[in-house]
């Protein structure tokens, strides 16, 4: 599939809009609304665009080597330079056992190797206590919705599956459980103070490494060049194009409602068009 170039992409939008040329102010402004089209068209899960399918594991139980202090006031542990937490597959989310207390992980300091932030300052000074993190987190290569968390070891006649709850941390954050005997719920986010990865969270956390099957939304980085390319099919780009065109005259603000109602039940119109492409030819007959 040889693709097809953003500047490609841009000709066709411009055609659609009825524009026989533009300026380098305007040309601007279309490969925006490209962008904005390619990444409405992966959030509304338009079929035909890329999803991915693979296995992760969790990575069980961390323990410290060196003990932690966290002064009243703070809200960060620290340990001797020699602790090093970069690197160890720690996520926001993840469970701190600091001695007699327990928190959770807000973000892996990435400048200072020794230190973990976990969000509120702790009141009383804690000084040489022992430290173990419970892993609940899978890296994820992107940052497209992930559609499913399952069970690999699925069979057709039985399956678990993960539900997908946002506030999973809400209801029993520190219970750990012993893998997809217990799996309930998972959770999405990104690692933007830290680690800058997409993780995905396990309710309640696994004690040891617990394989998931996960399947994602693609991630499609920024066209910011002519010869970028896109690898999606025909009816995807429709879908793309369209709502391209819908945020551009949005933004320039050329349309009257009529217009605008118009290209949003375009848009609508090419939301299954992959599905009904993929469907068997219908025959009406005259009984």
């Amino acid at each position: 599939m040889a693709g097809t170039l953003r500047s490609a992409l841009r000709t066709r939008l411009l055609s659609r809009l009825g524009i026989t040329s533009s300026s380098t102010a305007q040309s601007s402004l279309l490969n925006e609304a490209i962008n904005a089209g390619i990444s409405r068209a992966l959030s509304d899960g338009v079929p035909g665009l890329s999803r991915r399918t693979f296995v992760g594991t969790t990575y069980g139980t961390y323990t410290a080597t060196d003990t932690v202090t966290a002064t009243a006031g703070n809200s960060y542990f620290a340990t001797t330079a020699s602790e090093v937490f970069t690197g160890k597959n720690i996520f926001p989310g993840d469970v701190l056992n600091i001695g007699s207390i327990q928190r959770l992980v807000d973000y892996v300091d990435p400048a200072v190797a020794g230190r973990v932030h976990f969000g509120a300052p702790v009141s009383a000074t804690l000084t040489g206590v022992a430290l173990t993190i419970e892993r609940r987190s899978i890296q994820i290569p992107g940052t497209g919705p992930v559609i499913r968390v399952s069970d690999p070891t699925n069979t057709k006649t039985t399956g678990r599956l993960a539900r997908h709850d946002s506030d999973g941390a809400a209801f029993s954050p520190f219970e750990t459980g012993g893998g997809w005997s217990n799996m309930r719920t998972f959770t999405q986010g990104y690692d933007g103070r830290g680690s800058g990865s997409s993780f995905i969270g396990l309710y309640p956390a696994p004690t040891s490494a617990t394989e998931s099957l996960i399947i994602q939304a693609d991630f499609y980085d920024e066209l910011d060049e002519d010869a970028d390319k896109v690898f999606f099919p025909e009816p995807a780009l429709d879908a793309i194009l369209e709502r391209s065109r819908l945020a551009y005259l949005s933004w320039t603000g050329e349309s009257d409602q009529i217009r605008v109602g118009l290209a949003q039940a375009v848009v609508a119109d090419t939301a299954d068009e992959l599905t009904n492409t993929s469907n068997p030819t219908k025959v009406f007959r005259k009984g």
